[in-house]
């Protein structure tokens, strides 16, 4: 535990095994939006021993699933804000795992006079080598030359992809192409969404928590979800990385919440065999190898940092217009001004395990939509 400042815990807790739960935070968002974060306090990640014998982040659905390796707690993130009113947000179940319910001060591991916001976890700032190195199996040209990158302040990111069902709650249609065996995926990845759908979504939050919207796009036709476009030759008026309301994260953020402190082609290791153990990819996306499908978020083990299917399940939006790299360090880059593509990364249950390293970078039209493409948010509170 590192303690670098007051007023908020962030965690990554077990919950009582094959309790599905869908936590949909808006009560939390609310809240976040009246009162505002604190300065960080310390984090917690506890590990587990994984099915080979090492130590690894807590494996588990982020609701409420079994994780890998037979573990019988579900691992999830819960962050603990002020309450606008000093009260709690207590939902009366055990989500702690002490074996009572959580009734009364202090709730679901939170200290009096705080809410309980799920499924986000802090990461924080620091120095990075973004890229991979000229010998690393798979590397493509334009994951280098690497250079250091500094991500200059903490920030909140969502532990797994945007769900199904966390969609049509803020717009009522489902997009999505995967449906799952059973018809009906609730808890896997939105996908079929587009670059300027999922900045709509991020910007239906801010409003929905009274926050500034990170976007302006122009020349906007269409809904979300089903043919929204806008003029990708105007700029989008992102107010860039300092904007307290919810986005999508740039590039850099985004290697380096998933390579969290490694170095490794994939946060969990070198082998395809290591990509296997916490992501889904096309060798491992469909029992026979006939019908690759999504599959529910949070169901492999997170990283160090507490991030769900960072690698596979589907490929991730980010902000940046596709550009090279020159080589030079630089502190919270965004890329160009202007492009034709926007990156995603990240790798999906379609692809081969190379497209899913950390390093990866692939990139489509800002209007292109497929059943392999969704995205995730992140918030830089004022603090």
């Amino acid at each position: 535990m590192a303690l670098v400042g007051d007023g908020m815990k962030t965690a990554v807790r077990g919950r009582e095994g094959g309790r599905l739960r869908a936590v949909w935070p808006w009560l939390g968002w609310l809240l976040l939006g009246l009162s505002g974060l604190p300065a960080w306090a310390c984090v917690e990640v506890p590990t587990i021993t994984g099915a080979d014998g090492g130590a690894g982040p807590m494996g588990g659905s982020a609701m409420g699933g079994a994780g890998a390796g037979g573990d019988a707690q579900g691992g999830t993130a819960e962050t603990c804000v002020p309450s606008s009113g000093g009260v709690e947000l207590c939902d009366g179940l055990d989500n702690d795992c002490d074996g009572a319910a959580d009734n009364g001060p202090p709730c679901n591991g939170c200290p009096a006079g705080t809410v309980t916001l799920y499924d986000w976890v802090r990461i924080p700032a620091g120095t990075f080598t973004m890229g991979s190195p000229d010998d690393e199996e798979g590397r493509e040209n334009n994951e280098g030359p690497q250079r250091e990158v500094t991500i200059s302040a903490p920030f909140l990111m969502m532990t797994t992809e945007v769900t199904q069902a966390q969609w049509a709650e803020a717009f009522g249609n489902e997009p999505s192409g995967n449906e799952g065996r059973d018809d009906s995926c609730a808890q896997c990845p939105v996908e079929q969404v587009n670059w300027w759908e999922a900045i709509a979504y991020a910007n239906a939050l801010s409003r929905a928590a009274g926050l500034p919207e990170c976007y302006s796009p122009q020349g906007c036709e269409g809904a979300a979800g089903v043919d929204l476009g806008c003029d990708g030759d105007l700029d989008v008026g992102f107010v860039g990385v300092d904007c307290r309301g919810y986005r999508l994260p740039t590039e850099a953020e985004w290697e380096y919440a998933t390579r969290a402190g490694t170095e490794t082609p994939f946060w969990s290791g070198v082998a395809e065999a290591d990509l296997a153990r916490v992501g889904w990819y096309d060798a491992n996306s469909s029992p026979d190898g006939s019908d690759r499908q999504t599959h529910p978020v949070g169901t492999k083990p997170a990283n160090p940092w507490g991030l769900f299917d960072v690698h596979g399940n589907v490929w991730e939006w980010v902000y940046d217009w596709r550009a090279s790299y020159d080589g030079a360090g630089q502190q919270d880059p965004v890329g160009p001004l202007s492009g034709s593509f926007r990156v995603r990364r990240g790798g999906c249950f379609f692809d081969s395990a190379g497209l899913a390293r950390s390093a990866y970078r692939d990139y489509s039209a800002p209007w292109f939509r497929f059943r392999f493409i969704g995205f995730r948010l992140v918030l830089r509170p004022s603090h």
